[in-house]
């Protein structure tokens, strides 16, 4: 480790206790820490994105922090169209006009469909779902407790992607991330090229303090999700045109 990695991870280590001492919350520190000396960008072919660091589900702590500039890239292309979001993760962060939908989670303006029964009037010119997708049919009940829900039927995946071509309109994207080694059917899919996307893109977090890269796929087969580092450690972009 470089001398200035050590004597940072010492500072940061010193103020983080100190914080507890006096009772503060030790992660608004890091949230400062990552904005003030951690490199800011990453990049994701051959653009350069900025990290995005945000106390709500601290995503300066994992994947989040890519997963979401990476998406937002494709969304600002897409400004004045007709967008939709499968899971309602970006209205924690980013306000822009598109319409949500999600199973479980209730709010305003989030239509609660499971994606794969969802039958909308209208097409999309950009799908885009975030750490969403490996839960269909894999862990609804475990997660939500939700006992009606395919939960043993991990071929909803596919239902639910195949769902989403529908709703695209003819020149439409899909954009849609996903973190390796957390659904062993998903898993399973990317190693058989049987997922459906036109394009895979891989990002493998490569550091204690959250850095990532964009890598080959040979680079993640056998990752595991949540070690050596909490939550994922790979993730797949996948883009369907």
């Amino acid at each position: 480790m470089k001398t200035s990695n050590v004597f940072f991870a010492l500072l940061r280590r010193i103020v983080r206790k100190a914080l507890y001492l006096v009772g503060r919350n030790p992660n608004l520190f890091d949230l400062i820490f990552y904005k003030m000396f951690r490199n800011s960008k990453f990049n994701f072919n051959e653009t350069s994105l900025f990290y995005y660091y945000s106390m709500h589900n601290e995503t300066f702590r994992n994947e989040r922090s890519v997963e979401i500039p990476i998406v937002m890239e494709y969304v600002k292309h897409y400004q004045n169209k007709k967008i939709l979001e499968v899971g309602n993760v970006l209205n924690h962060y980013l306000q822009f006009e598109h319409t949500i939908v999600d199973k479980y989670e209730k709010g305003d303006f989030v239509l609660n469909y499971d994606i794969t029964e969802f039958k909308p009037s209208e097409k999309y010119d950009l799908i885009v779902t975030i750490s969403t997708l490996e839960h269909v049919g894999w862990d609804e009940y475990s997660r939500y407790g939700d006992i009606t829900s395919n939960h043993n039927d991990p071929k909803q995946l596919l239902r639910a992607i195949d769902n989403m071509k529908q709703m695209l309109s003819p020149m439409g994207t899909i954009v849609a991330t996903m973190p390796l080694g957390f659904n062993s059917y998903l898993d399973s899919l990317i190693g058989r090229n049987k997922l459906g996307f036109s394009e895979e893109y891989f990002m493998k977090r490569i550091s204690e303090d959250n850095e990532w890269k964009q890598v080959l796929y040979s680079d993640v087969i056998g990752a595991k999700y949540a070690d050596p580092y909490p939550c994922a450690n790979s993730i797949i972009v996948g883009i369907f045109h």
